[in-house]
Parts: structure tokens; C-alpha cells; sequence
């Protein structure tokens, strides 16, 4: 049994959700201040220090941060998963699952060009602290009924039709002005943004952010991109220029949905990542196959030679927690923590 840890107590900002009961290794509330989840609270962390001089002025909010013309120049079809692919599919079966291709594609259309997205947070625990460290930001959409479709249920989709650069970018910009709020209140914060291949060969999308970033360094180093295996392995030679370029003002990066043994010893010896990713079962078993295995021994010490941290996600059951735990890992993530939740809209408007 894991300690008991008393939780402090939280504002509760973010849309009401039913009560859900926590598994037998219950952990304390966790807190993201001003922006945070219910029952939640993001403890102290090391940020980079704020550079000296006024803090960046607070846009004011807008109907909309993106619109689909924006990018109709740079639309591009093909598939691409997402870490986030499975999030709320095992839930709900709702509209998105039951239509078929052409329906789909009407709710993703409709939804982006209604700006009917929302920002929904999932906390990654520090395990010896059972403390938020930062948090992964994912996009749903709400279709014209109310109901919310989780990136599982619009990624591919939203993929085919070329339409996941304005979804990044609203992501993108929604978070960056929450950062900029905990930065200009002093509150630490660190957010993970999901990138789709898509986004990250979007020029006009990428060139935009990197622009913002080097006018708002210490908003940069709250800020981590995160790609997928798949998307790792796509990136071209301008793509890899990108993705240095955000590095070097501040931005860190993280890998995920990782597979194959040889892939995560490659991503280390890279240096170009700060995080790697990996899901429960595979850092519990076995990560690759045939010959080619690590252990999850040789997995954390691996990560920690290559200056590496290493994040435990899809922690799902109380025995998954307590074998993380026992192997050393530091960071987790998953459904036992909390299931990702909405930030209010009105908290975004006064941040974006």
C-alpha cells in the first residue's frame, strides 16, 4: 500500500464533472493554480528563471484563435496516430463512433469552423510525491448536439481532411496564453503539447510559433512538444531544423507512443528529447520483441545515462501503479491519477 499523502485544498476551476471514485492506491488531490483541474494542484517545480523586463502583454480574447482558410493553402491527406488516440473511446460510445466517414467529417468540419474546441488537461505525477509536475493538454471537439469527441474519435479524421494544423494551432495559442498568465502571476506550470506530423510540416503554423516564442523565452520553457513514434520517424531534415529551432529558445521536447526497443535507444542517442514516453505494458513487459527487448531495469537506466526522464503513461490499475512504483520509475500518468478534464472557457479567454 502506497502512503497516505493529505491534499491541499484546490480551487476548483474547471467544469464540473460526476464524482469518480479513485482506486484502492488513492492519491492525494493535485492543484494547477488559477487554471486547475478539480481536486487537483500543481506543486512547485523548477522552471527556467523569467528573464528580466515587463511581462508580455495579455492579448484580448478573440471569437476565435484560428480559421480553417488560414491553412487551406497547407492542407495535406494521410494517416497519423496520436498518443492521445485512445483517450475517451472506451467511455462513451457516442456520435462520432455510430456515423459514418461523411458524417465525421461534417462534425470535425463544422466543429473547427464554429470554433467548438476545448482545451482538457491530464495530470503527470511525480509518483514518489503523488504531485502534479506539469500537465498534457489535449483538444476535443463538441459537435452541434453538446456531445464532446475525444482526439480518438476526430484525430483520423481530422488527419485525412487536413485539418490538423488548425486544431494545433488553436492548441497551441490557447496554451501558450495560459502560460503566459502563470508566468505573469508567478504560479509554476508546465504544459505538453501533442504536435501532429501535419502541424510540424506546416511552415506558416511552425515559423508563427517560433516567432512568438523568441519574443517569450520564459513562456518557452514551460512549454514541451511532444511527437509520436510514427511522427518522429516521418520528420524530414526541415522538420528536424524545426524542431532545433524551438530547442534552442527553451522548448523542450518529449517522445511518446514508443514501440520498438531499437527506436527508444535511437530517440536517446538523438539528445534531442527531454521525455520519452512509455505505456505501462510495454515498459512493464517487454519493450520490442524477438531479440531485440529491453527490460524495464535496462529501460530506466538507459534513459537515465542519456540524461533522459522517463514517463509512465496509461497507468490504469492499482497493480500496474505498484509494479511502476517498485521499479523505480519517477514520473506516471494515466486513468488511476485522473482522466483528462476541462479547463473553464472562461479562463482561457482571459488568458488567450
Amino acid at each position: 500500500d502506497l502512503p497516505a499523502v493529505d491534499a491541499p485544498n484546490a480551487e476548483p476551476v474547471a467544469e464540473e464533472l460526476p464524482a469518480t471514485e479513485l482506486p484502492a492506491t488513492e492519491l492525494p488531490a493535485t492543484e494547477l493554480p488559477e487554471t486547475e483541474l478539480p481536486e487537483t494542484e500543481l506543486p512547485e517545480t523548477e522552471l527556467p528563471a523569467a528573464e528580466a523586463g515587463p511581462q508580455p502583454p495579455v492579448p484580448q480574447p478573440a471569437a476565435c484563435a484560428v480559421t480553417p482558410e488560414e491553412h487551406d493553402e497547407n492542407n495535406r491527406t494521410g494517416g497519423q496516430t496520436n498518443r492521445s488516440a485512445e483517450d475517451g473511446s472506451a467511455d462513451r460510445a457516442d456520435s462520432a463512433d455510430k456515423a459514418d466517414e461523411a458524417g465525421l467529417h461534417n462534425i470535425v468540419a463544422e466543429a473547427i469552423a464554429s470554433c467548438r474546441t476545448q482545451i482538457y488537461l491530464q495530470p503527470i505525477l511525480g509518483l514518489a510525491t503523488r504531485k502534479a509536475e506539469s500537465f498534457e493538454v489535449l483538444t476535443h471537439l463538441e459537435d452541434g448536439r453538446g456531445d464532446v469527441l475525444a482526439p480518438g474519435e476526430y484525430m483520423e479524421e481530422a488527419e485525412r481532411a487536413g485539418q490538423m494544423p488548425v486544431i494545433d494551432d488553436a492548441m497551441l495559442k490557447r496554451t501558450i496564453g495560459v502560460l503566459r498568465k502563470l508566468q505573469a502571476t508567478n504560479r509554476p506550470g508546465t504544459m505538453f503539447c501533442n504536435l501532429s506530423i501535419f502541424s510540424l510540416s506546416d511552415d506558416g503554423l511552425m515559423n508563427t510559433l517560433i516567432e512568438v516564442l523568441a519574443q517569450e523565452k520564459a513562456v518557452a520553457g514551460r512549454l514541451v512538444i511532444e511527437l509520436s513514434e510514427q511522427a518522429y520517424l516521418a520528420c524530414t531534415p526541415n522538420d528536424h531544423d524545426k524542431l532545433n529551432a524551438l530547442r534552442d529558445l527553451g522548448v523542450r521536447l518529449s517522445l511518446d507512443q514508443i514501440k520498438d526497443a531499437g527506436i527508444f535507444m535511437d530517440a536517446l542517442r538523438s539528445q534531442l528529447f527531454s521525455f520519452i514516453k512509455l505505456e505501462a505494458p510495454f515498459f512493464l513487459d517487454r519493450l520490442g520483441s524477438g531479440d531485440d527487448i529491453l527490460l524495464p531495469a535496462e529501460i530506466l537506466s538507459e534513459a537515465s545515462l542519456a540524461g533522459v526522464e522517463l514517463i509512465v503513461d496509461h497507468i490504469d490499475s492499482d497493480s500496474d501503479l505498484e509494479r511502476v512504483i517498485e521499479f523505480g520509475a519517477k514520473f506516471g500518468q494515466g486513468h488511476i491519477f485522473s482522466r483528462p478534464r476541462p479547463v473553464k472557457q472562461e479562463l482561457l479567454e482571459d488568458a488567450a
